[in-house]
């Protein structure tokens, strides 16, 4: 296969944005149902998951009710009540992740979109994707990937409770595929990282750390644009910019080696 050395020939005028004047105001977490997560204390999210399922199933039901109403009512506020494909058309299956199925969908006008459909039933803590919407829709910012829209429906097929999360569509994928079909020059990687840092730098402006940087975080547009995206494990900061408890998440290889201690 050939490669080729950069997105498009006037890759250089995506990166006339400039932070210092974006113009984008800060929000205000505390006013949102935005809450520290505190239950995960693992390095990856195969076994964040397997953790939070002990926790939760020596819960009292009776709490985990309570708690399952509060969130529900949380993502009624947040969310459209309605299934997505009332409003795009389903397409075809582009990713699996452990939170949720990634489908190719068309708006009526003829618009490419990603919808990500996730179980609310096997997601384990709830609470981060709440986290996830409430950022997605309050941060706005060019090189952070824009939440279109998000619904929660009962899906036909299975009776499950489902949420929808509708973004943009990037073309040329992730940056694992993106580097595996393109060869790199310095120039080329310094205008990709300083997307990725610029997308960034809004989130910890907004008092949020994002918690899973790596390169399957990281999509592309053909046009140049660079996305940094998946807000599920994001958390708010303290003013020392640490997260509340001493939890631990990240992909080990893609954390800082103090963070594996």
């Amino acid at each position: 296969m050939q490669k080729t050395e950069s997105f498009t020939e006037d890759f250089d005028t995506s990166m006339s944005w400039d932070s210092a004047g974006s113009g984008y105001a800060s929000v205000d977490f505390t006013e949102l149902p935005f809450e520290p997560d505190s239950t995960c204390s693992s390095l990856e999210s195969s076994s964040i998951e397997i953790i939070e399922s002990e926790i939760i199933s020596s819960d009292d039901d009776e709490i985990m009710e309570e708690s399952f109403a509060d969130l529900m009512e949380e993502l009624l506020q947040l969310c459209v009540d309605d299934t997505p494909w009332n409003h795009f058309s389903k397409m075809h299956h582009i990713g699996q992740g452990s939170s949720g199925t990634v489908f190719l969908s068309e708006s009526p006008n003829g618009e490419k979109v990603a919808i990500k459909v996730i179980n609310l039933k096997k997601l384990k803590n709830k609470q981060l994707l709440l986290n996830e919407i409430c950022a997605m829709q309050n941060i706005i910012h060019p090189n952070l990937l824009p939440l279109k829209e998000a619904f929660i429906y009962e899906d036909a097929v299975d009776s499950e409770l489902k949420v929808a999360i509708v973004t943009p569509y990037a073309e040329l994928g992730n940056l694992i595929r993106f580097c595996k079909k393109t060869r790199h020059s310095e120039k080329l990687t310094a205008l990709i990282l300083r997307q990725v840092l610029q997308g960034l730098s809004e989130l910890h402006r907004n008092s949020i750390a994002h918690r899973d940087i790596k390169s399957d975080n990281v999509f592309l547009k053909r046009d140049g644009t660079v996305f940094l995206s998946d807000l599920g494990f994001c958390d708010v900061t303290d003013e020392e910019g640490k997260c509340a408890g001493n939890s631990v998440i990240g992909t080990p290889y893609w954390m800082a080696p103090e963070g594996n201690f």
